[in-house]
């Protein structure tokens, strides 16, 4: 969930930065922080994190899917990039959503799965 928050906060950041300018850098390094620390707050075990987590990830998307109907103006303008910004941004959002949900079931098919490598082992 980390790599996928920083990659897409990443290329997010720079591609806004360069047509934008650096005066909101603060804000937009907040939006990448946040959803880190939430990361952090899951993977220590506080379980309400993950529905913030989840929730900041469907703000995210409903207020950038709007983009998805700009997507003939960009491709028509040679913005290419932008588009495949924004599928990416949409689409890493949705999963980091569904992973933050989804956490105690993987955790726990994960921990399933090594104790069924380790009996195995063992020969039982």
């Amino acid at each position: 969930m980390a790599a996928i928050t920083i990659g897409v906060s990443t290329w997010e950041i720079l591609n806004h930065n360069l047509f934008n300018g650096w005066a909101d850098l603060p804000l937009q390094l907040f939006r990448v922080v946040l959803p880190l620390i939430l990361i952090w707050l899951i993977w220590g075990g506080r379980p309400w994190a993950r529905y913030l987590l989840a929730g900041y990830c469907a703000f995210t998307v409903y207020v950038n899917l709007p983009l998805v109907f700009r997507f003939p103006d960009m491709i028509s303008k040679g913005h290419t990039g932008n588009a495949t910004l924004v599928v990416l941004l949409l689409v890493g959002q949705v999963a980091i959503g569904a992973m933050a949900l989804f956490s105690p079931a993987i955790a726990a098919l994960m921990n399933y799965r090594r104790d069924e490598r380790e009996l195995a082992s063992e020969g039982r």
